[in-house]
C-alpha cells in the first residue's frame, strides 16, 4: 500500500480530527493531543528531567481570533506536578501553515488557589495526515515551550514523530539519492530510547523497497530536540532482525520544530569493501514522493 504524507489545509484538518463548538456564537475548534513528553532543565544547574504521560489540548476560537491552550501531567524535578494547567484567551498566528501561539501575560488556571508563574509560552502546531482518504490519519508536528517560576524550562512535544525528506546513499561506486523514503520516530521517555521506523527503504538502484525498524536506541536531550546515536545495530524488519543489512554508527537529531538529520553505515552481508553510507535530512512540511508523482 503506498503512504503518502498529506499537508492538510489547517481547517479541514481541525473539522475532521477534532470537536466543534459554538458558545455565544463564537466558532471554536478544539483537539487534544494526547502521547507527549517533556524536557524539564533547572535553569540553576542545567540539570534536565524527562517525564512522558502529558496531554496538551488546543482551542482555536476563530471568531475571537484566541486560543486556549490546556497542559495535562506536568512533573516538575523538585517533585511538584500539575493535573493540569489552563492557558486562556491567548493570541494566535499562522505562519507557513504552522499555528502560532505565544504570550508573556498569562493567566494560569490550575484549578486550585494557588498556582505556578508561567512566562515566555511558545506552542506551534502544523496540522498534517497522513495516508489516503478515509484511512487518512491526522499526525500533527507540536513544540510547546514555557518557563515556570523562573525556574525551569519546559519543552513539551509529541513520543510519535512523522518526518520525511531527502535520503542519499553513497557506496562503492555508486551514489544515489530519493524522496520515497519516510521515517517515523517512537519516543519511550520513560525508558529514554527510541525507535526509527524507515519506510519504503531503497539504499541503491534496482533494490526493492523493504520497510525497516532501528529499535532501542539511547537518546539525550538538548533543549526541545532530541539526540540519538548507536554504534552497532540489526535493523528489524517485523518482529526479526535482519542481519544482511548490519548497521553501525548511527547519529541524529530529530527537532520538533526544524525537522530531522541522520547518518548511518551499512555493510550488506558483513562483506569487506561493500560498505555504504546513507545520510537523510528533512522538515515536517516535506512529503516523500511516490512511483506516481
Amino acid at each position: 500500500m503506498k503512504t503518502k504524507l498529506y499537508l492538510a489545509l489547517a481547517l479541514f484538518a481541525a473539522l475532521i480530527t477534532s470537536s466543534c463548538k459554538t458558545t455565544t456564537n463564537d466558532w471554536v475548534i478544539t483537539q487534544n493531543l494526547p502521547g507527549c513528553f517533556s524536557n524539564v532543565i533547572d535553569n540553576t544547574t542545567d540539570a534536565n528531567e524527562i517525564n512522558d504521560g502529558l496531554s496538551v489540548g488546543i482551542a482555536i476560537n476563530y471568531t475571537q481570533g484566541n486560543s486556549e491552550v490546556i497542559i495535562t501531567g506536568l512533573k516538575l524535578p523538585d517533585g511538584s506536578s500539575y493535573n493540569q494547567l489552563k492557558f486562556t484567551e491567548l493570541p494566535i498566528t499562522q505562519n507557513d501553515s504552522w499555528y502560532i501561539i505565544k504570550s508573556n501575560n498569562i493567566t494560569v488556571d490550575t484549578g486550585s488557589f494557588s498556582g505556578p508563574s508561567i512566562t515566555n509560552l511558545e506552542l506551534r502546531l502544523l496540522e498534517r495526515q497522513i495516508g489516503n482518504g478515509i484511512t487518512a490519519e491526522y499526525q500533527p508536528a507540536l513544540s510547546v515551550s514555557f518557563t515556570v517560576n523562573s525556574k525551569y524550562t519546559v519543552y513539551i512535544t509529541r513520543c510519535i514523530q512523522f518526518v520525511a525528506g531527502t535520503t542519499i546513499c553513497n557506496g562503492p561506486n555508486t551514489s544515489s539519492s530519493t524522496k520515497e523514503t519516510f521515517y517515523i520516530f517512537n519516543i519511550d521517555a520513560s525508558k529514554k530510547i527510541l525507535e526509527i521506523a524507515m519506510r519504503d527503504v531503497r539504499f541503491v538502484e534496482g533494490m526493492p523497497k523493504m520497510n525497516f525498524n532501528l529499535r532501542n536506541i539511547p537518546f539525550t536531550m538538548r533543549g526541545n530536540s532530541v539526540i540519538f546515536s548507536a554504534d552497532e545495530l540489526k535493523p528489524y524488519v517485523g518482529d526479526a532482525p535482519n542481519d544482511k543489512y548490519p548497521i553501525s554508527n548511527l547519529s541524529g537529531t530529530l527537532d520538533p520544530l526544524r525537522g530531522f538529520s541522520l547518518v548511518f553505515d551499512c555493510t550488506p552481508g558483513s562483506v569487506p569493501g561493500s560498505e555504504f553510507t546513507v545520510s537523510a535530512n528533512g522538515s515536517f512540511t516535506d512529503v516523500p514522493k511516490t512511483e506516481e508523482d
